[in-house]
This record gives C-alpha cells, structure tokens and sequence, in this order.
C-alpha cells in the first residue's frame, strides 16, 4: 500500500525555550501547567526529526517512521500530552523485543462494496490505522460510505488523527479502538475494558469554521491522563479510578492495569452504565467484529511474550450521500452558534466545541513549543544515548 508525503512543517530551523511558565501566566491555548512542574518547550520539529530516526534505527521503513511520528507529535500538537511523545518509550520497548512487526503485511479485504477488514500485520498502530483510514477514504469517493474493522495492530495514538483524515474530502470520519483491560464494568469489581476511545470528526462550518472532532475516552479519563498526572508529582483526582490499588508508574512510566477505573460517568449512581455501554460497543466493533483481542484477553498488550493484537474500526461517509453540503454546513454553523449563545459560567470566555480547545492548543504549541515533562524527557534521553541518536535537548 502506497504511504503519504510528509507535511510541511510550520515552522523552519531548530530552537528550544527552556520554559518555567508559572500558571497564573500561561496564555489562552497554552497547557496548564503546575506551580511544581517544570516543562521545557521544544520545537515540534525538532522531535519530529528524533522520533522519525528512533523508529528508523529500529528498523522502521523511512515513510512508515514519518508516519509513526507524524501521529505522536500530533497529539501533542493537540495537547493529548497522554498519547505524544509519551507513548515512544513504552512502543520502543516493544520494538526492541520484536513484540511489533517493523515491515508489517498490511492487507485489507473488502467484503462487500462498503465493508470489509484489515489484517495490520502486528504493525505500529499508526502505520496500521492511517493505512486503514485511507483505504476507507478510497473507497467512500467510490461508493459514498466505506468501513473496516482492523486486527492485530498495536496501541494507534489519537483517534482523533484518523478521524480526521477524511475532512479534507469533505466527509465525516469516525475511529475507534480498543485497549488493555483496566476499566471495570458497572457493577463489577475487576477491571475487563479497556479505556477504548471514540472520536468522530464532521467537516467545518459555512465560512471556514472549525470542524467538529471529538475525541474521548469511554472511561472518565483516559489512562493516558492519569500517566501525566502523576508525572507531574500531582494526586489523581476523586473520581478517576476505581478503588483499587494507589495510582503509581511502572517501570515504562505508565500506569498498570492494576490500577483500576471507573467507565465514563463513575459509579452507576452518577451515570457509570452509559459510559460501560459506549465502551462495550467500542470493544465488540473493535474486538469481537475485527477478530482482534478484546476485553480481558488486551492484557496481551503488556505481555512480554505475545502480540497486542488490538483491533480499531475506522469509518468514512461523503456529506453529500445525506443531502447538499451547503445545506448541512449552514445548519451546522447555526447550530454551533446556537451553542456559542449561551452565557458563559463566571471564569470562562466561552462555549467552544470538540476540537476547538485542541486546535487552540496546537497554534499555541506551533508557535512556542512542544511543552514536555521532565520524566518524559529523561526516557527520550535514554532512548537517545541506547541508539546514539542526538537530541540536541
């Protein structure tokens, strides 16, 4: 399958700001930061070049390396810290044992005109689900909608990445993918589910208005979220976890499936079963449609000795296979204006929509840095001296 050219950068040269940005200072989009934590800004480049070698040294082809980063430095772009630069010790430790295929057989079988499914080779995740997500895009020009269940990928990044891709085509995008088990299931005590996001993404409003891309977790944060947390030295909020053991990092600097959390929503009392119910549904397109692993059977994703096999469902469907664009992107701007007229609560300057805070996040970040906690550098440094590749940080 054929891979994409690399995107431009916005932003030519090197530079990195040693940055102590007390809080009561950060700027509108930037990432709030604690009074104790110290991030240093990075030019995005500069990690992309990094993260692109790291893979390469690993025996990544040179297009697959770019987009592998590609996905990572989005998501920091994007503020999802969680799933950046964060996630490249943890694959590159896999990688190192052989755990992911560096040159996967990625093939996709179309079943019917507009449903089918991909065989990700135990490929990086991102390879795999960009490679998926284009395939659909392909085929809806074709016949208007196209989806396809994925197996025996690996941890994929941001939804939200894929979700988008179809944008630009003008079409709705959508992208799911399941994960370890750490999620209890309401009324349950054991962690089955995995934090299993969803994101769908909707071309932008009448006049070049933002688009609309959630990207969310099923559970009430992603693990990801509690990872930063407690990088940053800080307690993880009530209502996080399930009461289990005291949230703490393993070895790969993330949290373990020990550490226990609530679906989205908490307990059944605040809501808990619809947050199960979304994440199930995620796991049964994912895992039970694709083939691939699902519920307790993802604890494979942190074993030493076998594949992740975690399995995405990507979609795509042209706007104009429901009605005229114009005529959706109009209601659609009404509605978000709609939105937009309520008064905002005391301290806040307005209502946004999903993806509004992450692109507000990416200009700030474009513009003065990637922001980057300390114990995520330290494992950069470490890959960095491993593979004797500079990071010139």
């Amino acid at each position: 399958m054929g891979h994409s050219s690399r995107r431009s950068p916005t932003q030519a040269g090197r530079w990195l700001v040693d940055a102590r940005i007390p809080i009561d200072a950060t700027p509108t989009g930037a990432p709030a930061m604690s009074q104790s934590t110290e991030l240093i800004l990075i030019e995005p480049d500069l990690l992309r070049e990094f993260t692109e070698r790291v893979f390469e040294r690993l025996g990544v082809p040179p297009a697959d390396a770019r987009l592998a980063a590609d996905v990572l430095i989005e998501a920091d772009l994007r503020g999802f810290d969680c799933h950046g630069l964060s996630r490249l010790y943890p694959c590159y430790l896999r990688l190192k044992k052989g755990l992911i295929a560096t040159t996967p057989s990625i093939e996709v079988e179309w079943l019917t005109p507009t449903t089918g499914h991909c065989d990700g080779g135990n490929g990086l995740g991102m390879v795999v689900g960009w490679h998926a997500m284009k395939a659909c895009i392909t085929r809806a020009r074709e016949f208007g909608s196209a989806f396809l269940t994925v197996s025996r990928s690996n941890h994929f990044g941001i939804a939200g990445y894929y979700s988008s891709m179809p944008l630009e085509f003008d079409m709705i995008g959508i992208a799911m993918s399941n994960a370890s088990p750490r999620v209890v299931p309401t009324g349950g005590t054991t962690g089955i589910l995995g934090t299993n996001p969803i994101s769908v993404a909707v071309p932008g409003q009448k006049g070049g208005g933002a688009p609309f891309i959630l990207d969310m977790s099923t559970s009430a944060v992603s693990s990801g979220k509690i990872d930063v947390q407690l990088r940053k030295g800080k307690e993880v909020p009530d209502g996080w976890v399930y009461p289990s053991v005291k949230p703490f990092l393993d070895s790969e600097g993330v949290v373990p499936m020990s550490v226990l959390q609530y679906p989205l929503g908490g307990p059944m009392i605040t809501g808990g079963h619809k947050g199960y119910g979304l994440a199930l549904m995620v796991d049964i397109l994912c895992g039970v449609l694709s083939g691939a692993n699902y519920g307790s059977k993802l604890s494979a994703s942190k074993r030493p000795d076998a594949e992740a096999n975690i399995g995405h469902f990507f979609g795509a469907l042209q706007v104009q296979g429901f009605r005229l664009p114009e005529k959706v992107y109009e209601d659609l701007t009404a509605l978000v204006q709609d939105m937009k007229s309520s008064p905002p609560e005391p301290g806040v300057d307005g209502v946004l929509i999903a993806g509004e805070p992450e692109m507000l996040k990416k200009k700030w970040n474009q513009r003065h840095g990637v922001p980057v906690l300390p114990a995520v550098l330290s494992h950069l440094r470490q890959i960095s001296s491993e593979l004797q590749i500079p990071l010139a940080v």
